[in-house]
């Protein structure tokens, strides 16, 4: 007799986290695209326009996923103070703009590998 194997729901968050599993309102903001030469690695655009929050939500950090595929990210005309350390963990970002917010600081550790990333900043006071 042989047991069926009963599948986890995949996490929003944490090891194994796919995008798929994250809530449909964060899920709209992300759009996946296929790059490369022969179009077989997965990139993510993530875009929160113009919607007023602010903070960040912190899945977009503790996905694993888009951990490792996590392109471009654009929060431009929203309210964020201060954006979190965990930036540093997207080390593929090319694409990083939050023009228009209301940032006091900008502290990102090291580890973004800045030889290609494209920043868009404001004046900082």
């Amino acid at each position: 007799m042989v047991r069926k194997k009963v599948e986890k729901p995949i996490p929003p968050m944490g090891p194994g986290s796919k995008v798929v599993a994250l809530t449909p309102q964060l899920r709209r903001h992300i759009t996946q695209r296929m790059v490369g030469r022969k179009k077989n690695i997965k990139a993510f655009d993530m875009s929160f326009n113009t919607i007023l929050m602010k903070k960040l939500p912190e899945e977009i950090f503790k996905n694993e996923e888009l951990i490792e595929h996590a392109r471009t990210f654009e929060a431009p005309n929203n309210r964020l103070k201060k954006l979190p350390k965990d930036i540093a963990v997207w080390t593929e970002l090319e694409h990083f703009d939050v023009r228009h917010n209301q940032l006091k600081r900008f502290a990102v550790e090291q580890r973004i590998n800045t030889d290609y990333l494209l920043c868009f900043l404001t004046y900082i006071t």
